[in-house]
Protein backbone atom coordinates (compact mmCIF):
# COMPACT_ATOMS: atom_id res chain seq x y z
CA UNK A 1 0.00 0.00 0.00
CA UNK A 2 2.69 2.75 0.59
CA UNK A 3 4.40 2.21 -2.54
CA UNK A 4 1.64 3.35 -4.33
CA UNK A 5 1.48 6.85 -2.59
CA UNK A 6 4.36 8.65 -4.29
CA UNK A 7 3.79 7.60 -7.94
CA UNK A 8 -0.15 8.16 -7.18
CA UNK A 9 0.55 11.99 -5.87
CA UNK A 10 3.01 12.39 -8.33
CA UNK A 11 0.48 11.15 -11.35
CA UNK A 12 -2.79 13.19 -9.27
CA UNK A 13 -0.29 16.81 -9.80
CA UNK A 14 0.63 15.57 -13.54
CA UNK A 15 -3.48 15.08 -13.82
CA UNK A 16 -4.13 18.57 -12.07
CA UNK A 17 -1.38 20.54 -14.61
CA UNK A 18 -3.08 18.99 -17.53
CA UNK A 19 -6.55 20.29 -16.03
CA UNK A 20 -4.78 23.56 -15.56
CA UNK A 21 -3.56 23.78 -19.37
CA UNK A 22 -7.24 23.82 -19.80
CA UNK A 23 -9.04 25.76 -17.56
CA UNK A 24 -6.04 28.50 -16.97
CA UNK A 25 -3.40 28.19 -19.57
CA UNK A 26 -1.90 31.49 -19.09
CA UNK A 27 -1.06 30.39 -15.21
CA UNK A 28 0.01 26.90 -16.91
CA UNK A 29 2.66 28.58 -19.14
CA UNK A 30 3.91 30.61 -16.77
CA UNK A 31 4.12 28.17 -13.88
CA UNK A 32 6.93 26.66 -16.99
CA UNK A 33 8.21 30.18 -17.32
CA UNK A 34 6.27 30.41 -20.93
CA UNK A 35 4.61 32.78 -22.25
CA UNK A 36 0.89 31.63 -24.11
CA UNK A 37 1.44 31.31 -27.77
CA UNK A 38 -1.14 32.44 -30.49
CA UNK A 39 -2.50 30.33 -33.05
CA UNK A 40 -0.95 26.71 -33.87
CA UNK A 41 1.61 27.51 -31.25
CA UNK A 42 -1.20 27.74 -28.59
CA UNK A 43 -2.89 24.46 -30.09
CA UNK A 44 1.02 22.90 -29.67
CA UNK A 45 1.29 24.25 -25.96
CA UNK A 46 -1.98 23.56 -24.72
CA UNK A 47 -1.84 19.68 -26.85
CA UNK A 48 1.73 18.67 -26.23
CA UNK A 49 2.46 19.98 -22.75
CA UNK A 50 -1.16 19.51 -21.42
CA UNK A 51 -1.50 15.64 -23.65
CA UNK A 52 1.89 14.81 -21.42
CA UNK A 53 0.64 15.54 -18.19
CA UNK A 54 -2.88 13.71 -19.08
CA UNK A 55 -0.66 10.77 -20.37
CA UNK A 56 2.28 10.22 -17.95
CA UNK A 57 -0.25 11.53 -15.00
CA UNK A 58 -2.31 8.50 -15.99
CA UNK A 59 -0.26 5.99 -16.26
CA UNK A 60 1.36 7.01 -13.02
CA UNK A 61 -2.36 7.03 -11.07
CA UNK A 62 -3.09 3.58 -12.64
CA UNK A 63 -0.22 2.29 -12.72
CA UNK A 64 -0.28 2.90 -8.78
CA UNK A 65 -3.57 2.06 -8.84
CA UNK A 66 -2.79 -1.83 -10.45
CA UNK A 67 0.16 -2.38 -8.95
CA UNK A 68 1.53 -2.11 -13.04
CA UNK A 69 5.05 -2.09 -13.28
CA UNK A 70 4.48 -1.73 -16.77
CA UNK A 71 2.69 1.49 -17.04
CA UNK A 72 4.85 3.06 -14.07
CA UNK A 73 7.94 1.72 -16.56
CA UNK A 74 5.96 3.86 -19.42
CA UNK A 75 4.95 6.98 -17.09
CA UNK A 76 9.27 6.46 -15.96
CA UNK A 77 10.16 6.76 -20.05
CA UNK A 78 8.19 9.84 -20.73
CA UNK A 79 9.00 12.00 -17.53
CA UNK A 80 13.10 10.60 -17.68
CA UNK A 81 13.02 11.57 -21.64
CA UNK A 82 11.76 15.01 -20.68
CA UNK A 83 14.83 15.46 -18.35
CA UNK A 84 17.09 14.15 -20.84
CA UNK A 85 15.36 16.41 -23.71
CA UNK A 86 16.19 19.74 -21.00
CA UNK A 87 20.13 18.52 -21.07
CA UNK A 88 20.40 18.17 -24.88
CA UNK A 89 18.56 21.89 -25.13
CA UNK A 90 21.29 23.14 -22.89
CA UNK A 91 23.86 21.38 -25.04
CA UNK A 92 23.32 22.04 -27.95
CA UNK A 93 20.25 24.83 -28.45
CA UNK A 94 21.47 27.35 -25.95
CA UNK A 95 18.35 26.77 -23.59
CA UNK A 96 19.13 27.42 -19.86
CA UNK A 97 20.30 24.20 -17.23
CA UNK A 98 16.93 23.77 -15.27
CA UNK A 99 18.53 22.06 -12.70
CA UNK A 100 15.87 22.00 -10.85
CA UNK A 101 13.41 21.14 -13.58
CA UNK A 102 16.17 18.51 -14.12
CA UNK A 103 16.17 17.14 -10.37
CA UNK A 104 12.49 16.80 -9.99
CA UNK A 105 12.20 14.52 -13.18
CA UNK A 106 14.92 12.39 -12.09
CA UNK A 107 13.52 11.68 -8.63
CA UNK A 108 9.86 11.25 -10.26
CA UNK A 109 11.72 8.94 -12.92
CA UNK A 110 13.53 7.28 -10.17
CA UNK A 111 10.26 6.56 -7.91
CA UNK A 112 8.06 5.04 -10.66
CA UNK A 113 11.14 2.79 -11.76
CA UNK A 114 11.21 1.63 -7.89
CA UNK A 115 8.19 0.83 -7.29
CA UNK A 116 8.01 -0.91 -10.27
CA UNK A 117 10.43 -3.08 -9.38
CA UNK A 118 9.22 -3.36 -6.24
CA UNK A 119 5.68 -4.67 -7.70
CA UNK A 120 7.02 -6.94 -9.76
CA UNK A 121 9.10 -8.88 -6.97
CA UNK A 122 5.77 -9.00 -5.06
CA UNK A 123 4.24 -10.17 -8.10
CA UNK A 124 6.65 -12.75 -8.82
CA UNK A 125 7.09 -13.74 -4.98
CA UNK A 126 3.33 -14.52 -4.55
CA UNK A 127 2.83 -18.36 -5.24
CA UNK A 128 0.22 -19.12 -7.91
CA UNK A 129 -2.43 -21.03 -6.66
Amino acid sequence: MVLRVLPGLFGALFLYIAATWLQNPVGAAAGLQMELFDGGGRSSQIGDIGGFFLGSGSLLVLGAWRKSPTMLRGAAIMVGAVGVMRILAWAFQDAAFAASSIAIEIVITGVALFVASRFEAEDSATPEA
